[in-house]
């Protein structure tokens, strides 16, 4: 996002406060006559972010980590707005309606990939470090496996969810997202015993509350993971009634039946409440 339009933004927001951007045909209004004809496509992507219902679901929010990745992957999705843009976006609301400051810290796929590409520059092609490369693949496959049972009714595909996942951490061992996984798969099959193993294992590995937001994100990039996210940013945004206008809505665009948009809802729910407790614990 651009340094100036942000400076631009906070001014604007010191002279007409925060609760302008409730107010979105006179907020645009203003706004254009402020810029005097700059700004016309940052103004444009910040007014797309509050017809969202971005404001609303900010202000009212209990974990902005979530509520973060729920607002940039609906941006995605209804405006075809690139990641990082959306990012920008969003990011610029949250500091400026609630002082909160995104650290992009350094993520375990993010580790991976500047590992891989060190190892790239330097031309090291030593056999044991190509295989370390494949190792990251396969596992990394075995765990998309795994995520794509999320949705699936989970109850139902314990043995593949969780095969999966052992598979993957037996290739990468160190990886946390694969323990955090299997940590609430555990917790759905009511393994109390393999659960707090896994605990103890995560607690080795150094556990932060970003893996939470990590899985989180991986789980929406799933299939149905973006209807997921839809609806759950509804129902935060205005409750149940605000989730009953997206399910109408949904429906009409992808003929999915309100009995399966309340599944993938309560299973998202499901792991949101689980992830508040397990973080509690560990």
């Amino acid at each position: 996002m651009n340094e100036q339009f942000e400076q631009f933004i906070h001014i604007f927001i010191k002279q007409y406060k925060v609760d302008i951007f409730n107010n979105i045909s006179q907020c645009k209004s203003l706004l254009l006559d402020h810029a005097k004809g700059e700004y016309k496509k940052e103004i444009r992507l910040l007014l797309q972010a509050l017809e969202l219902g971005c404001f609303k679901a900010i202000l009212s929010s209990n974990d902005l980590n979530l509520t973060r990745i729920s607002l940039i992957n609906q941006l995605q999705n209804e405006y075809y707005i690139n990641e990082n843009i959306s990012s920008s976006i969003i990011d610029l609301l949250l500091s400026i309606l609630r002082g909160y400051k995104y650290h992009d810290v350094e993520t375990i796929e993010s580790k991976q990939e500047n590992t891989r590409k060190e190892k790239i520059s330097k031309n090291v092609t030593t056999q044991s470090n190509i295989h370390d490369y494949e190792n990251e693949a396969k596992a990394q496959r075995f765990y998309q496996t795994a995520i794509n049972c999320f949705f699936k009714d989970i109850s139902n595909n314990f043995t593949l969810a969780i095969g999966s996942i052992l598979k993957a951490i037996k290739l990468c061992p160190s990886d946390k997202r694969f323990h955090y996984y299997l940590s609430y798969c555990f917790y759905k099959a009511n393994d109390n015993n393999s659960l707090n193993k896994e605990i103890n294992i995560l607690k080795e590995l150094v556990y932060d509350n970003h893996i939470k937001e990590i899985f989180a994100k991986d789980i929406l990039s799933a299939k149905n993971g973006k209807i997921a996210g839809r609806l759950y940013n509804s129902f935060a945004l205005g409750g149940e009634g605000q989730r009953r206008a997206a399910m109408s809505s949904i429906y009409r665009e992808h003929r999915m039946n309100y009995m399966d948009q309340d599944k993938i809802f309560y299973a998202y729910m499901d792991f949101i409440n689980w992830a508040d407790k397990f973080e509690k614990n560990i």
